[in-house]
């Protein structure tokens, strides 16, 4: 009886005491701000000990898709040319999962640098495109082109990284179509409006790049899981790839 009532007694003053709360609140505020932050380093060392291992391996990967792909061209049997053709392939999947682990830690760390220069957009898209023709080729899929006449010969941009872009979503497109189809590209130029009063445009002009696949696309409940990592947004399909690009 004498142990319930000290209980009580106890309690009792916890209760009346405004300044007990405010502590506990504090430090409990204290605690899970510590343990976000031992999360964050954390994450943030396992992110650089990815890219260190992503970036090691990339060097000796691109070596031997070079090597591969000038073998191919050698004096082979057709079994021969064959077994390169898929190393080729092989390499040039598992370059794509380095260097999307790479961009992802670089994105997480805020460490992804973007070098403006001048740069010819229409040479950009030819170059992906003659790219991806050859891998739209294998599965009998056609990409229809239509770039704009009034695109600048010169664009102050970062012309690896819309190379990147667009060889990622061309490279989508062809994964998810069915053999046989086809795919549009565009490039288009948006001029911008200018103001009423001085004739000036409120912002610059832009480059719209369109590409369309006719694949069975993405589900309505799936859609918000696209930009989430190592999640592609379409359960019981299964195409390839990390989720990353």
């Amino acid at each position: 009886e004498e142990a319930v009532g000290s209980a009580c007694t106890v309690d009792d003053a916890s209760n009346s005491s405004p300044l007990s709360d405010g502590d506990s609140s504090e430090d409990r505020t204290r605690e899970l701000e510590e343990a976000n932050k031992r999360i964050r380093e954390q994450s943030a060392a396992q992110l650089k000990h990815f890219a260190m291992m992503s970036h090691e391996i990339r060097t000796p990967l691109n070596c031997i898709i070079g090597l591969s792909s000038l073998l191919v061209e050698t004096d082979l049997d057709e079994s021969q040319q064959e077994s390169l053709r898929m190393i080729v392939k092989s390499g040039d999947l598992l370059l794509s999962v380095v260097n999307d682990v790479l961009d992802y830690s670089r994105l997480e760390s805020g460490n992804l640098d973007i070098h403006l220069e001048p740069t010819d957009v229409e040479a950009v898209t030819k170059l992906v495109l003659h790219t991806m023709a050859a891998k739209a080729k294998d599965r009998r899929i056609k990409i229809t082109k239509n770039v704009d006449f009034a695109l600048p010969s010169r664009v102050r941009t970062d012309g690896s990284r819309i190379q990147q872009i667009l060889y990622n979503l061309l490279g989508n497109a062809v994964k998810f179509s069915e053999e046989g189809s086809n795919i549009d590209f565009s490039a288009q130029m948006i001029h911008a409006v200018p103001k009423k009063e001085w004739g000036e445009p409120e912002e610059a002009n832009k480059i719209r790049f369109i590409i369309k696949d006719y694949g069975k696309g993405i589900p309505p409940d799936q859609l918000e899981k696209v930009f989430l990592p190592f999640n592609q947004g379409s359960e019981g399909f299964i195409a390839g790839g990390t989720g990353l690009g």
